[in-house]
């Protein structure tokens, strides 16, 4: 029990220790570095005491939402790689939101797919 604890513990160092770097990232890519807020949130499964999913919501100022995302989602695909990356390698899942988009995301498309829509 208390070697669950001591894992529990190690495990939230984790994830505010990637909570600091995914901020400190956004710092560097907004206009308005003092708007950006990052949250992390964790669900566990009861019979493991490791986190399995990890939310990290973002929020920054409306005019730097498309700094954050970048063109084609690029920016934000290249964080959303990093922080799949390191959840993985602890057998995690992580993906991260952004709080004030105004539309959802459109699904990525790539030649493949537009060659199909034109006939």
């Amino acid at each position: 029990m208390i070697e669950d604890t001591i894992k529990a513990i190690e495990d939230m160092d984790q994830v505010l220790g990637w909570k600091e770097t995914l901020d400190g990232l956004i710092r560097q890519i907004v206009a308005a570095p003092d708007a950006v807020v990052v949250k992390a949130e964790g669900a566990r499964d009861a019979l493991k005491p490791a986190p399995v999913a990890i939310a990290f919501n973002v929020e920054v100022s409306e005019e730097d939402v498309g700094r954050v995302v970048g063109k084609s989602a690029r920016t934000l695909g290249a964080l959303t790689t990093l922080t799949h990356a390191w959840a993985r390698k602890r057998g995690w899942r992580a993906e991260i939101v952004l709080l004030n988009m105004r539309e959802p995301m459109p699904p990525r498309r790539g030649p493949r797919h537009r060659a199909i829509e034109r006939g």
